[in-house]
């Protein structure tokens, strides 16, 4: 009798939505190095060969072959439109108002320079401006492309990240006509009206909770914000799936768990409001689809995968904001969330095994896998790491989330009656004052802060795929996975000592 055939075993947990994540990135990240024709080019020969592989029954690299030609493309056409530096008629509705070190900055779309339209948003900075957000403007500015480079930074992709594709510069601008972004106005009076009682009742700590509840760090302060900084705890500062997990929950345990549908509804209508008051910020749109997609799966008995719904939001938001790639917010949020979808579960249970009790357990994990994640893009972006990372921000991540909580609390308790906020605001603010303490008091320690050159991308590249190696997502033995892990941080080092000498 014929044996049956032996079946393959697979060296992945494979998760369809986390892949399809990768496929696009790789095809952004590939039109980021090449010409648009090029990649043009290089996006039709994929196209061509997933025919080919379907036909030849090859159909499960097909998706992905598939993704990567749709990032080429998705990166070409978000390319703005090509224009001559020089003096223009430039004209554009008023959506953004912020100060610069050099003046004010309005952030137009519907922009035409000389009459021509151009497909992306110009950021105009003035030596005074009366405008104001749906104001119709118009201005004789010197515009330009963004193409300034130095060191990490490119400008281009940068502000493609934010749909900026024009830079100009003027004296004054003109007002044409009023009322032209009612949306845009009725969200704009919002965020102003909740800066103001943030102002009123937080005084001289509000800069730091505009920035916990709106995201506009603009009024931290530099001294301040080093502080954070150098204790590796800046991204508490960055609204994120960290503030959008806190305001979620606090929604969702108001709601029987018995009732899934209403806690989905109520909770998704909740983020969408929360997202659009805080300007779409990426972090927060990411955290709201995972989110999303976590009351989904329980409100249809399904178990949910972090990994997965990663993936789904990198997606959501790649396919509308291809150069939200090479926004460096997006890149540590994600670096983040994959440490803690990696890692955080193995490391939780070991914790538990040696008898740390469990919630302090699942904190660290959780705390230590998002320092790996993050590790070697902090390495690039800034250069420095603090050892005591994961020590400080495990102190630091419950205090914040208490903040976070009564910060929400007492700006909403503003709007209704001042005094019994400011009253409330007593207890967040003197969290806050302990919280910097301690972690001014860590800075301080011997060797707080490790002074490294900025690591090569693809030094990161081999870090992350190292993580994933580790995980439980490689369904080898966990010796093998060992083995491997230490070949590949052979191979990081490698790259980052080559990357430096040359």
């Amino acid at each position: 009798m014929e044996s049956a055939p032996e079946t393959r075993q697979r060296l992945f947990n494979h998760r369809p939505m986390f892949a399809a994540a990768l496929a696009l990135m790789l095809g952004i990240a590939a039109a980021g190095l090449l010409e648009p024709l090029g990649a043009v080019i290089i996006a039709s020969v994929l196209i061509v060969s997933a025919a080919v592989s379907f036909i030849l029954r090859y159909r499960r690299i097909v998706p992905f072959i598939l993704l990567a030609a749709l990032g080429l493309l998705l990166a070409v056409l978000s390319l703005p439109t090509e224009f001559t530096a020089g003096i223009y008629t430039l004209q554009g509705t008023v959506v953004d108002c912020r100060r610069g070190d050099e003046g004010p900055v309005l952030v137009l779309k519907n922009v035409t320079l000389n009459g021509e339209s151009i497909n992306k948003r110009a950021e105009l900075t003035l030596k005074q401006a009366d405008a104001k957000v749906g104001d119709r403007i118009e201005s004789s500015a010197y515009a330009r492309l963004p193409s300034k480079r130095f060191g990490t930074y490119d400008e281009l992709k940068n502000k493609l990240a934010s749909g900026v594709g024009c830079i100009a510069r003027s004296d004054s601008a003109a007002v044409l006509s009023s009322r032209n972004a009612p949306f845009t106005e009725f969200v704009s009076g919002v965020r102003e009206a909740a800066e103001r009682r943030i102002s009123a009742v937080f005084e001289s700590d509000a800069g730091i909770f505009s920035a916990l509840i709106l995201g506009n760090k603009q009024e931290i302060g530099e001294e301040r914000y080093s502080v954070f900084r150098l204790a590796g705890t800046a991204h508490l500062l960055a609204i994120s799936g960290f503030h959008m997990g806190i305001a979620a929950s606090c929604i969702t345990m108001l709601i029987p768990r018995r009732r899934q549908l209403l806690r989905l509804v109520v909770t998704s209508i909740a983020m969408l409001v929360y997202c659009t008051v805080a300007a779409y910020a990426p972090g927060f749109v990411r955290a709201a689809i995972m989110m999303f997609f976590v009351l989904l799966a329980d409100c249809l008995g399904r178990q949910s995968d972090m990994l997965s719904s990663l993936g789904t939001a990198a997606v959501l938001i790649l396919v509308f904001e291809p150069y939200q790639l090479y926004s460096v917010g997006f890149r540590l949020s994600f670096a983040a969330c994959f440490g803690i979808a990696l890692l955080a579960r193995s490391l939780g249970e070991f914790g538990q095994r040696i008898r740390i009790p469990r919630g302090i357990a699942s904190a660290a994990a959780a705390s230590t896998a998002a320092v790996a994640g993050t590790f070697a893009l902090q390495l690039r972006y800034y250069s420095s790491f603090s050892p005591y990372t994961v020590i400080t921000n495990l102190v630091a991540i419950p205090l914040f989330a208490a903040v976070v909580v009564l910060g929400l609390i007492a700006t909403a308790a503003a709007f209704i009656f001042l005094p019994a906020a400011q009253v409330i605001a007593v207890v967040p603010r003197a969290i806050l004052f302990v919280c910097e303490r301690f972690m001014d008091l860590m800075n301080k320690l011997p060797l707080a802060t490790a002074e490294f050159a900025p690591c090569p991308i693809a030094a990161v590249i081999i870090w992350l795929i190292m993580l994933f190696c580790l995980s439980e997502y490689t369904l080898l033995p966990l010796r093998r996975r060992a083995v491997i892990a230490v070949s590949l941080l052979t191979l990081f080092t490698a790259v980052y000592v080559i990357g430096i000498a040359v």
